[in-house]
C-alpha cells in the first residue's frame, strides 16, 4: 500500500491558476466580440443615414424644385445668400422626408434640407442644397449643386 504515485494528476493550486487564466482570456475575447458587435452597428447606421441622406437629396433636380428664395439683405441677418454672408446656415427648405425609416436608425432620426447659393442670387447660378441626417450624436450631409434647367 505504500507504492502510491503522488507524481500523478494535479494538485488543487494549479487548477485554480488555470481557471483563473482561462477566465482572463475569455473576458478578453468576450470584450472584443462586444466591440466588434458595436463596430458592425454603427456601420449599418451610418450606411442607412447615407442612404435616406442621398434619397432625400435625388428629390431636388432643379432651382424651381425649391421653395425658398435667394435671400438679398446684407450682413448677418441674410440666412443662404454666401457672398452677402459668407457664414450663412442655409434655409430650410420644404420636402417630403422619407416616411419609413430604416430599421437599423433610431426612431429620433431627424431629416433636413437647407439651400444655400454660393455664388449669389442670379437665377443662372447653381444652388447647394444640403440633405441633413440626424441620429443620436452623428450627423450626415450630402451637397449637391443645381442650377435652373435650360
Amino acid at each position: 500500500m505504500s507504492n502510491i504515485n503522488r507524481g500523478a494528476g494535479f494538485t488543487i493550486v494549479e487548477v485554480i491558476i488555470t481557471i483563473a487564466v482561462m477566465s482572463i482570456f475569455l473576458t478578453f475575447l468576450y470584450q472584443a466580440f462586444l466591440v466588434g458587435q458595436s463596430q458592425q452597428l454603427a456601420t449599418i447606421r451610418l450606411g442607412a443615414a447615407n442612404d435616406l441622406a442621398q434619397t432625400n437629396l435625388r428629390k431636388i433636380t432643379d432651382r424651381s424644385q425649391i421653395s425658398v428664395t435667394c435671400d438679398a439683405t446684407t450682413g448677418p441677418s441674410n440666412t443662404n445668400n454666401l457672398v452677402l454672408n459668407a457664414s450663412a446656415a442655409g434655409s430650410d427648405i420644404t420636402f417630403t422626408p422619407e416616411s419609413t425609416l430604416p430599421p437599423s436608425l433610431p426612431t429620433t432620426t431627424t431629416q433636413q434640407m437647407k439651400v444655400q447659393y454660393p455664388q449669389g442670387c442670379a437665377k443662372t447660378m447653381p444652388a447647394k442644397v444640403m440633405s441633413i441626417v440626424t441620429y443620436g450624436l452623428e450627423t450626415i450631409v450630402r451637397v449637391s449643386y443645381v442650377t435652373t434647367p435650360l
